[in-house]
């Protein structure tokens, strides 16, 4: 029972704990990811608000660090873009899409040549006789970083928490193993003549509670105990002062009793 007590619970706070890290892994990521949508959103309205449609060339150098600025025309054509690449159609992109709907939001996806989780935020922008597209695009904040840098001190806290859950387990252990281990005790001095009551120790009222009810059970085998002994005692004197010879025989006739008369005769 003490072995299992304890492993239960190291189990436990080690699950716990590790629910806690990940979680904050999880919560982490996601706040990154709030993070790079509203700063995409905004620069892209901030481009948006200033956008002079003859100076796009311009416009997409010296942008900030980490982040990439494209314009798009109807047909998907890269107009200009801060990374100088000007290849591929984009008007399949899902942010592309949701921008020509005219419901704009941050689309995730991983960039293959930046090999970096990328948050796109495009708005269209209405000219007098067509539209074009901004899209903006940075990095999200990898959880990456999070977690080398989480799990040394998770994994020294993670051992600390065990230690101390393992003493605390073998004193809680011992603690309420004691009782139960006096009962044993008392329930085999019981067994072998020798009974005196287990006092009940502790705080515990249920333990305790148990204690005196065993305590009463005892005391009625030790009662039935000495009277049997009582009734041997007696049953042998009979035998042995008697006159007559007498041998006990059992169902098997195996010799069970042979008094001191019958013992003289044979």
């Amino acid at each position: 029972m003490k072995n299992k007590l304890l492993i239960f619970n190291l189990v436990i706070v080690t699950v716990a704990l590790l629910t806690v890290f990940f979680s904050g892994i999880s919560v982490n990521k996601s706040s990154h990811r709030l993070t790079a949508a509203a700063e995409t959103q905004a620069i892209a309205e901030a481009y948006k608000s200033v956008f002079d449609e003859n100076d796009m060339e311009n416009a997409v150098k010296n942008v900030p660090e980490n982040v990439r600025v494209t314009f798009i025309d109807f047909s998907g054509k890269v107009l200009a873009d801060s990374e100088g690449d000007v290849s591929g159609n984009h008007l399949d992109r899902e942010e592309i899409v949701v921008a020509l709907k005219g419901e704009p939001k941050a689309v995730f996806r991983y960039s293959s040549s930046v090999k970096k989780e990328m948050v796109y935020y495009a708005v269209k922008i209405d000219l007098p006789e067509s539209y074009i597209f901004l899209r903006v695009s940075i990095p999200v904040a990898s959880a990456d970083e999070y977690v080398k840098s989480t799990i040394p001190t998770m994994i020294y806290i993670l051992i600390a928490a065990i230690f101390v859950c393992y003493i605390a387990s073998i004193l809680m252990t011992n603690s309420l193993l004691k009782p139960i281990k006096d009962v044993k005790d008392k329930i085999t001095a019981v067994k072998n003549g020798d009974y005196s009551p287990a006092i009940p120790r502790g705080n515990d009222e249920e333990i305790n509670a148990m204690l005196s009810e065993i305590n009463d059970v005892s005391e009625l085998l030790k009662a039935s105990v000495d009277e049997a002994k009582n009734d041997k005692e007696r049953l042998d004197y009979i035998l042995d002062n008697i006159s007559d010879g007498i041998v006990v025989l059992s169902a098997d006739g195996s010799v069970e009793r042979v008094n001191a008369n019958a013992a003289a005769i044979f």
